[in-house]
């Protein structure tokens, strides 16, 4: 369809859909001075005179032409001597992710059984393994371990260069970065698609310099460059086109609304309301940012932008709107203020909880209570109001809302109801795909139809969950967006080419796995995320935040994001996963010390669980690395965390196999008795350790997916709560409610700091396969026996009269006295109280 000319949007009264914003033969001015491109047909030469700019009538020629990356051949086949490096090295120099037959970090065979790869890497933190012959068939990871353990490398910023050599005789790997005394680095490391043999190159990519800065006049006008359009890419991090205000989007009043959209590139742009069939058109400020008022109460008012951007129409909604129609096209008007409760202005949570005494539930909005065992009434079952009712059961416990609160926790963590993908809006899905960052997503509304109502019931879920105690804590997916380009993509219509990490063809790299990645560096788009993040916590009244693969982000971007928070809520929880969906790890484990944010412990979870999906054992199936569960118990203080609120403990959540479906692979045949022993454990280590701890939720009343890994879409069958199982389920609910009810009285398991679990926290000798620890106690010293073996043990204790407190595999006498040592059942966590009377 043509487009029409923007002359034309005057009377454009309907949303479109605008041409595709890729430009044909993009180059990139990232700086006033350098442009970056790819060659249209990679070539052996190239010479800066070849590339002439154009800035209206002027000709500026570059003075330095540098190759940035060097065109790829096709992949070499897979043959038994074939040795790769697949992880997220490969993708970071334009390669696929988890490829084993990915040429991009081909290593050469220097002698028989010995391979090298000397390479420059740009900085970050990666993961791989060994792989050879061109499959996963062989492979090996760290320790030269075969299906071993992911290796860690971390590169300083910006690039360095690093040399690998794999030894199959003597079974060894070394890199120049984390074997030092045994590699050396390379003088003559290449770059990225270059032969090891330095044979020359076509070249695909180059960044050019010009021999002056262009002005802010010029910036504004056509770029050509030969038969390329030049963007202004990495050029908007310049400070004539930052933003400082927080007004950006709609500024509603009863007598007028100003409306504000940041978009540098555009030479002109308007503001359609569909229904009032009006549109006007919008004036340029500073920065980049364009501006109109419009009279009038606009409450409940739809609207679109229309941008002129390099040659073509281009529409979108709002991206920092605050409400939009159910298929996310249209951004709507909306007073905040008359979408309230009853009651929301005068409640919050207490604010001076410390970390520790965070117990984090996990929930999806339609699992919890979309089960019509739930006893919620139909019309909310699966929506936000499913959480306003109380009085339900199944049984004699309770559900809904109800069952949080008989079960103890204190923080429920949501999975995300931020506004996403409307190909998913009308069928199950998890919603790790956002497209609108500041709208509630309409399927969990009792009227999708109607972004008001969605907002209100929104706010009541949330306003339920605080009268109840109990605080919330938002899912957020910021890493990257669906669509994740083209004419649906917000975010790419208004800013083409700026918003997501791309090559110097354009590409999108997907980091995040799932298309595309936020460029985060870049000053508006952290300025985003601040502002939407504190929208949030201001407008929602949330209490934290999960960062979805926090790893994409840099250290810089998560401190800034922390400290605005703080700063409105002082005790705001945030934590987030710190890897990535292939690329490079740029927040892992270690980057968050003394910044008051938590990463997930997967060392811990992997030492309690094993492996996420497959039947390998862990401690709570009768095999695992006591040592890793001892320094998880501690909190992580030695290894990655600075102080133990920096650490999630957890053992499940919404991705993999769930707790209970784990169990059942890994211990097939086992009855019901023994799969109570392997759960209560399991969730007994978290609890009665020093960091935060994070419950998926639901196994502790039998939740399990039939064995789906990755129920992300598998609807209702796999993945509600059914609360009839809840009934066969009890003894071991009852035991997870007790181990929280403990953790909640006893302030020894919730130190805050490392130097007090060092000066309070010792560990007992304990047989092989156990773990046991002193916590001193003012009211008594608490001892902690773990038996991860399948045999019962008697466990040594200390002098003194011991209580027992808890036993989760229910069979001891509470209160009952022991000394000199414990009988410890299988598969199974004892706490015991010193009786000091």
């Amino acid at each position: 369809m043509r487009m029409p000319c923007f002359g034309l949007i005057a009377v454009l009264l309907t949303p479109i859909l605008s041409a595709d914003p890729r430009i044909p033969n993009p180059a990139f001015l990232d700086s006033r001075t350098e442009i970056r491109l790819a060659l249209p047909t990679p070539s052996e030469t190239a010479k800066p005179e070849d590339y002439i700019l154009k800035v209206g009538k002027q000709r500026i020629t570059p003075i330095k032409l540098e190759v940035t990356e060097y065109a790829k051949k096709p992949t070499s086949p897979a043959t038994p001597d074939k040795v790769v490096l697949p992880g997220t090295i490969a993708p970071a120099l334009g390669g696929n992710s988890w490829d084993p037959n990915d040429d991009t970090t081909r290593m050469t065979q220097v002698s028989p059984g010995i391979y090298e790869l000397s390479i420059f890497i740009p900085g970050g933190t990666y993961e791989f393994k060994i792989a050879r012959g061109g499959s996963w068939a062989e492979n090996y990871g760290s320790n030269f371990t075969k299906d071993g353990q992911n290796i860690r490398l971390v590169v300083p910023a910006p690039e360095a260069p690093v040399k690998f050599v794999v030894n199959f005789n003597d079974n060894t790997f070394y890199d120049s970065i984390n074997n030092p005394d045994q590699v050396k680095p390379p003088t003559n490391a290449r770059r990225a698609n270059q032969d090891p043999d330095g044979a020359k190159q076509k070249i695909r990519t180059i960044a050019l310099t010009l021999p002056r800065p262009l002005t802010n006049q010029e910036l504004l006008r056509p770029l050509t460059l030969g038969d390329h359009t030049v963007v202004l890419r990495n050029v908007l991090v310049d400070p004539a086109f930052y933003y400082s205000k927080t007004d950006l989007g709609p500024t509603y009043t009863r007598a007028r609304t100003t409306f504000k959209v940041w978009s540098p590139p555009s030479t002109s742009a308007q503001i359609v309301f569909p229904s009032l069939k009006k549109s006007f058109p919008m004036r340029r400020g500073t920065a980049g940012v364009w501006y109109i008022e419009v009279p009038g109460d606009l409450h409940g008012q739809t609207y679109y932008y229309a941008f002129r951007s390099y040659g073509q129409t281009r529409t979108a909604a709002d991206i920092y709107a605050p409400a939009a129609t159910q298929l996310s096209g249209l951004s709507m008007v909306v007073d905040m203020r008359r979408t309230d409760p009853v009651g929301w202005s005068r409640h919050l949570p207490k604010l001076t909880r410390p970390k520790t005494e965070s117990i984090i539930y996990e929930l999806h909005v339609r699992d919890f209570t979309v089960d019509p065992a739930s006893g919620i009434k139909p019309e909310w079952r699966g929506k936000y109001l499913g959480f306003t009712q109380t009085g339900t059961k199944s049984g004699s416990l309770p559900t809904g809302i109800d069952y949080l609160k008989w079960l103890g926790v204190t923080d429920i963590h949501i999975l995300p109801f931020q506004n996403f993908n409307p190909d998913h809006s009308q069928n199950y899905n998890w919603g790790y795909e956002t497209t609108l960052f500041n709208v509630p997503e309409e399927q969990y509304s009792t009227n999708p139809a109607d972004p008001i109502t969605t907002i209100r019931e929104t706010k009541q879920m949330i306003h339920a969950l605080h009268q109840a105690n109990l605080r919330v804590v938002l899912d957020v997916v910021y890493n990257h967006t669906v669509p994740t380009n083209g004419p649906r993509s917000a975010f790419d219509q208004t800013v083409p080419y700026f918003w997501f990490r791309t090559n110097d063809a354009g590409e999108l790299l997907n980091e995040s796995g799932v298309g595309n990645a936020l460029h985060d560096e870049r000053p508006m788009v952290r300025k985003y995320v601040r502002e939407s993040l504190i929208y949030w916590l201001r407008e929602y009244k949330l209490d934290g935040y999960r960062f979805d693969l926090i790893g994409m982000f840099t250290p810089d971007s998560v401190r800034d994001w922390a400290e605005a928070m703080k700063k409105v809520r002082p005790d705001a929880v945030i934590y987030g996963e710190p890897w990535t969906g292939g690329g490079p790890t740029r927040f892992a484990k270690g980057a968050q010390r003394g910044m008051g944010v938590a990463v997930f412990n997967d060392n811990f979870r992997n030492a309690i669980r094993g492996g996420l999906d497959g039947p390998d054992l862990g401690f709570m199936t009768g095999q695992g690395d006591t040592n890793a569960i001892r320094e998880g118990i501690q909190g992580s203080i030695n290894s990655f965390a600075h102080e133990p609120i920096e650490t999630i403990n957890y053992v499940s959540a919404h991705d993999n196999l769930t707790l209970l479906d784990k169990i059942t692979l890994t211990l097939p045949g086992a009855d019901k008795a023994l799969q109570h022993r392997a759960l209560t454990l399991a969730t007994a280590i978290p609890l009665l350790s020093q960091g935060v701890p994070f419950l998926e939720g639901g196994p502790e009343m039998g939740r399990t997916k039939g064995g789906n890994h990755n129920s992300y879409n598998a609807g209702d069958e796999a993945n509600q709560f059914d609360w009839q199982r809840m009934g066969e389920w009890e003894n071991t609910a009852r035991t997870v409610k007790a181990l929280i009810e403990l953790r909640r009285t006893e302030s020894a398991f919730r130190h805050t700091t490392a130097e007090a679990v060092r000066k309070n926290l010792t560990f007992i000798p304990s047989p092989e396969g156990t773990v046991a620890y002193r916590l001193k106690s003012q009211d008594g010293d608490l001892i902690v026996l773990l038996n991860g073996t399948r045999q019962d043990h008697p466990m040594p204790l200390p002098a003194g009269n011991w209580s027992l407190r808890l036993a989760t595999d229910g069979v001891f006498t509470m209160q009952a006295f022991w000394n000199n040592q414990f009988p410890a059942p299988a598969l199974t966590a004892v706490v015991l109280k010193e009786s000091r009377e």
